[in-house]
């Protein structure tokens, strides 16, 4: 944590982004950075590691928040990194003071981890600019601060959590999945992609062979419906700026926790108000 010294106020320190998309030749890092810069004008101490990275050693206790991307490989992958990612996430959830945002197959790796349950991959995604509405608990929590009660979000997924870890706190649902945003402890686990551009899921969708994948869920009925579709049903809105605001603000709070709790004592949860139920 840093402390501004014109205006006073807490400023964000050292955050982890974890990037574990996994992908070849495609990337949503420079989406992440830009999201952030936005939101944290400040310039926060970013430091980004990928699948190949010893994340599994990070010494946790070092930032003040951690940010952990979706991936292509499942949460139930038998591939090695998935292994540390789990060893990781039980790290931070003992620790349990470091606000930590999981975004797509960490939100679903977080609930089968914990004693929920993700479906199966379905036949048809949820894909585009969707709808979701807080629970009463979400719009009590500092995640979603400030949001109406509905709102949009780019998302991309064929898996959904069923059921949630218990004492999990459901903040988000919407008509596929009631379970699309949950806080566990200090883990908020959310299914769809804030830190992801239109433009960028776009790019996704045109250049990296989902054009047959699009035709045989039926989104589209054959090319020529492409371009109408994208413009249509993937488009950007305000509240994923709102979403990493929030979140950079419960990091910002732990790391003033840090700074006021003496030295030898066991550093206080960020009071978290009514998401702590």
């Amino acid at each position: 944590m840093r402390r501004d010294d014109r205006s006073g106020e807490d400023r964000i320190g050292r955050v982890l982004l974890l990037d574990i998309l996994n992908h070849p030749t495609f990337s949503f890092r420079a989406d992440f950075r830009a999201t952030i810069a936005r939101c944290a004008p400040d310039n926060p101490e970013l430091e980004v590691m990928g699948c190949d990275d010893a994340f599994d050693e990070a010494d946790i206790g070092t930032y003040e928040g951690v940010i952990i991307s979706g991936s292509i490989t499942p949460y139930c992958s038998p591939e090695p990194w998935v292994g540390r990612l789990r060893k990781l996430m039980h790290r931070l959830r003992d620790h349990g003071r470091v606000p930590v945002l999981a975004i797509c197959m960490a939100h679903e790796l977080v609930a089968d981890m914990y004693g929920g349950a993700v479906q199966p991959p379905r036949p048809k995604k949820e894909l585009g600019t969707v709808r979701f509405r807080l629970t009463e608990a979400g719009t009590r929590s500092r995640l979603y601060q400030g949001f109406p009660l509905e709102f949009e979000m780019l998302t991309s997924h064929s898996r959904d959590v069923i059921e949630l870890p218990a004492g999990a706190i459901r903040l988000a649902s919407n008509s596929r999945c009631e379970n699309q945003s949950f806080q566990l402890g200090n883990l908020y686990c959310v299914q769809f992609h804030a830190e992801v551009a239109a433009e960028c899921l776009r790019g996704w969708l045109l250049n990296h062979g989902k054009l047959e994948e699009l035709i045989d869920q039926g989104f589209i009925g054959d090319a020529s419906e492409l371009d109408a579709f994208l413009e249509k049903r993937v488009y950007d809105t305000p509240f994923r700026y709102d979403l990493f605001r929030n979140f950079l603000s419960l990091a910002a709070q732990y790391g003033a926790a840090q700074v006021i709790s003496a030295p030898a004592t066991r550093n206080p949860l960020p009071d978290f108000g009514t998401d702590r139920v």
